[in-house]
């Protein structure tokens, strides 16, 4: 068995915004999946705080929390 016999059983990431399928590049946020070009539409301000959130999260999980 290769490595890609399950290629027909993925399931397609799509962005939440425009839902385009995405092969490539992703923005991964904790609102969901997004295009970089919708990511790049968001306003500066919403991005850091989805960023600044999203490191909250992964050092509560660290912590055990």
């Amino acid at each position: 068995m290769g490595k890609n016999t399950n290629i027909k059983n993925r399931k397609t990431i799509i962005c939440i915004r425009c839902g385009k399928e995405l092969k490539d590049g992703f923005y991964n946020s904790p609102e969901g999946i997004f295009c970089p070009s919708c990511w790049e539409e968001k306003p500066q301000e919403e991005r850091e705080r989805l960023y600044n959130d999203a490191i909250k999260n992964i050092a509560g999980f660290i912590k055990g929390k």
